[in-house]
């Protein structure tokens, strides 16, 4: 009963002035921001701001991933999403945001993210809010580039079964994308073609990384 009585306590400490050894006694928690946001775009954006804090600061973490991980790793068209952040930045979509945190995380790795709170805050951040649009949104290219970022930044910093969960959600991402489909790569239109260019190439990362 005790136990009970302490995890209920420390649920709810920040707004009861109760005294807590876990957290900052201004920190209301993810709870709160899940109860305050409008809906999960605007939880994303709220994420995304709260990591890189303003639209500039967005920008250039962007942009210093195409400098550094996009050159070695290019998953991501650049100018496509450059245009996306442009144009639909007053509403940014959820999956846009968590591409973003994903890209983030991938180029600053923890010891390049000194904090007094949870060790490296830039991946936990990212990882939370893949799982949160996964479980709202339908499949999309931006969420199977966004997890497989994820499973990249795994790999690297030695996390083999969290890296192998985020490629199996990659997979099953392709199954109802279409991928596994034959008929799916039939040539078309230019479009078209661009198009199955970006899901070859991320159907073959996803191999590779795999091997």
């Amino acid at each position: 009963m005790s136990s009970h009585v302490n995890l209920c306590q420390f649920s709810v400490c920040a707004r009861a002035n109760h005294p807590c050894n876990y957290r900052e006694q201004s920190d209301d928690g993810i709870f709160n921001l899940l109860s305050s946001a409008k809906n999960i775009g605007t939880l994303g954006f709220g994420t995304l701001i709260d990591v890189r804090f303003t639209k500039l600061g967005v920008s250039r973490a962007v942009s210093t991933f195409f400098d550094r991980a996009g050159t070695w790793f290019p998953v991501i068209d650049k100018g496509f999403l450059e245009a996306r952040l442009e144009s639909e930045w007053k509403n940014l979509p959820v999956e846009v945001s968590t591409l973003v945190l994903c890209m983030d995380a991938l180029d600053n790795p923890p010891n390049h993210l000194p904090s007094k709170g949870i060790k490296d805050t830039a991946y936990k951040a990212a990882k939370v809010m893949v799982e949160f649009a996964l479980d709202d949104q339908p499949t999309s290219i931006e969420l199977l580039q966004a997890q497989l970022l994820l499973a990249k930044y795994q790999f690297a910093q030695n996390l083999p079964r969290q890296a192998y969960r985020s490629l199996g959600d990659c997979i099953d991402m392709a199954r109802e994308l279409g991928w596994l489909n034959p008929s799916f790569w039939a040539p078309g239109s230019l479009e078209r073609a661009n198009q199955l260019l970006r899901c070859s190439i991320l159907w073959h990362t996803i191999v590779y990384l795999d091997k």
